[in-house]
C-alpha cells in the first residue's frame, strides 16, 4: 500500500487540503539517497522514508502529525525542501514552516503556517549553517508575511502581519531569494507584498522591487539571473538582470522569440524545467513550444 494513506477529509469536500502529495530526494544516513514521501500540509501532515537497495523497499521511518499545533501540523508549504541545513553531514526535511531531522523527529516548528514559496541556501555567509526564506498565507496567525531564519528555525528578520492597517494581516503568495546584487554581500530577497528589496541583514536595499517568480544562473557570471513572463496567459517569457548601480532590472534575454518559447501556468509563469542539465555550471531552461506541442526547446 502507498504511505502515506489518505487521511481524513477535513479542509474541503474533495480531499484537496488533506491530501496534497509532495516528494523529494534526501541523504539521510549521510551516503545514500533515501526516497520521501509527503501527504498534506494545510491541517495533518505525513511524511514516509523508504530505502531501496535495487531489490528490496525499506521502510526508514513514518512521521505522523494529526494534531493541531504540534510537529508539522499546518506548516507544510507547496513545496518541500531538502537540505543539511545544520552541517550535521544528515539532510534535513524543510517542510514550510517547520522542518524534520533525518531521523525523522522535529527540528522546530515555527508555528507560521502555510506559504507558496520557500528557498533554503547559504543565503549569509557569516552565519553558521544554511537559512531558509519563507512567504506566508494564514494572516495574523502567520505572525510574519515573510521572513529569514537560521539553521534552528531562529528567526533573523522579518516582516510582521500586524504592521498591515487592517489588522487582518496579508496573503502573501510570492517571495524569492537570490544573489542578484554585487555590491551586497550574501542574497538579496523580496516578496509580494514587501516594500522592496533586502538584505541578509533586514536592510532595505532598494524599493525597486523586481519581478518573484524564479531565479535562474544563466549568464555564467556570479550573480543571478531572474525569470518571469512577459504576457497575459503565462506567454513569452523573458530573462532580466538587475543592475548593481541603478538598483533596477533590465531585459537580458525574451524567450518567447526563441522558437515560440511559452511558460505554463498564467499565474506563476512556470518554465517546464531550469536545472544545469548539461553540467555545464550554468542552468538551461527548458521550454514548449505555443505553435507546436512536439516541440521542446532547450534555452542555453
Amino acid at each position: 500500500d502507498y504511505l502515506p494513506g489518505r487521511g481524513l477529509i477535513s479542509g474541503d469536500t474533495y480531499g484537496n487540503r488533506d491530501n496534497r502529495m509532495l516528494a523529494a530526494v534526501a541523504y539521510l544516513d549521510g551516503v545514500h539517497p533515501s526516497m520521501i514521501f509527503c501527504r498534506g500540509y494545510y491541517t495533518e501532515a505525513f511524511i514516509a522514508a523508504f530505502d531501496f537497495d535495487g531489490k528490496n523497499l525499506t521502510r526508514r521511518w513514518y512521521s505522523e502529525n494529526p494534531t493541531a499545533g504540534q510537529g508539522l501540523y499546518g506548516q507544510g508549504n507547496h513545496n518541500v525542501t531538502v537540505a543539511d541545513i545544520n552541517g550535521d553531514g544528515f539532510d534535513e526535511i524543510i517542510y514550510g514552516s517547520a522542518a524534520l531531522k533525518h531521523d525523522g523527529t522535529l527540528l522546530y516548528r515555527t508555528g507560521f503556517g502555510h506559504g507558496d514559496a520557500m528557498h533554503v541556501s547559504d543565503m549569509d555567509p557569516d552565519r553558521e549553517g544554511l537559512e531558509t526564506y519563507d512567504v506566508h498565507e494564514d494572516g495574523l496567525a502567520a505572525t510574519y508575511t515573510e521572513e529569514l531564519r537560521d539553521k534552528d528555525g531562529k528567526v533573523i528578520w522579518g516582516t510582521l502581519q500586524a504592521t498591515y492597517g487592517d489588522g487582518k494581516g496579508v496573503d502573501n503568495g510570492r517571495g524569492l531569494a537570490a544573489d542578484i546584487d554585487s555590491t551586497n554581500r550574501g542574497f538579496e530577497m523580496w516578496s509580494g507584498t514587501s516594500g522592496g528589496v533586502r538584505t541578509v541583514k533586514g536592510e532595505l536595499l532598494s524599493t525597486n522591487k523586481p519581478s518573484v517568480n524564479f531565479r535562474v544562473y544563466f549568464s555564467g557570471d556570479l550573480q543571478d539571473e531572474l525569470l518571469d513572463a512577459t504576457g497575459s496567459g503565462g506567454s513569452g517569457g523573458k530573462i532580466e538582470k538587475w543592475n548593481p548601480t541603478t538598483k533596477s532590472v533590465g531585459r537580458f534575454l525574451n524567450l518567447y522569440g526563441i522558437n515560440n518559447s511559452t511558460l505554463n501556468n498564467y499565474t506563476k509563469a512556470n518554465p517546464c524545467l531550469s536545472a544545469d542539465i548539461f553540467g555545464d555550471w550554468r542552468e538551461e531552461i527548458i521550454t514548449r513550444s505555443s505553435t507546436d506541442p512536439s516541440v521542446v526547446n532547450i534555452i542555453v
